[in-house]
């Protein structure tokens, strides 16, 4: 259940990007439950359901107790609600108006400020303008860049790299071995 906790924040992942998200899949689980999520359109869902199967198992073989069911039914629980939540961000579409109402209030701002500005002369007043609305047109493209956090460009969400640290820490938790090392970036923006 471990690696396939692993394997779920790796497709989980890819799946919010809208990528493959059987991926690399296949180093966490058993090749026949790998054909098995070949199946299935939402993935990352299909792995909860077998961690949920196999917690059924466990206490029908009496392997868990009452309590420990319920607290590993409500973990599951837990990770499907954020895996919707995330899902909702993810297909939330923000309307054209949106962008086009903030755009249109700057241009505004500037143009009142440059007839506010006219006595300054024309030499002060186009590189004060200019310094003044090079601040707003950033914020305008970058509110517009992280309405989606999930693209797979650089200032988004670094899924694998949560991943990464995800599957350091199970894994150090159930004595493996093999533990990888954490994702670095060799440039200013890890993925």
């Amino acid at each position: 259940m471990a690696y396939r906790q692993i394997g779920w924040c790796y497709s989980l992942g890819q799946h919010l990007r809208r990528l493959d998200a059987l991926e690399q899949l296949n180093n966490y689980i058993s090749e026949d439950e790998f054909k098995s999520l070949s199946k299935h359109h939402n993935v990352p869902l299909a792995l909860l359901m077998e961690h949920s199967i196999d917690i059924s198992k466990l206490f029908k073989d009496e392997k868990i107790n009452a309590f420990n069911q319920t607290q590993l039914d409500g973990t599951i629980t837990r990770l499907n609600a954020s895996m919707g939540m995330a899902e909702r961000i993810k297909n939330t579409n923000f309307p054209r108006p949106y962008r086009l109402t903030l755009q249109f209030f700057i241009y505004l701002f500037l143009v009142i400020l440059s007839l506010s500005l006219t006595e300054l002369g024309s030499f002060i007043e186009i590189p004060l303008l200019m310094l003044i609305a090079l601040p707003f047109f950033l914020l305008e493209k970058i509110a517009f860049r992280i309405q989606d956090p999930f693209e797979n460009r650089p200032m988004d969400t670094p899924m694998t790299a949560i991943s990464r640290t995800i599957e350091i820490n199970l894994k150090q938790l159930i004595g493996d071995t093999e533990v990888p090392e954490p994702l670095t970036s060799k440039k200013f923006y890890i993925l």
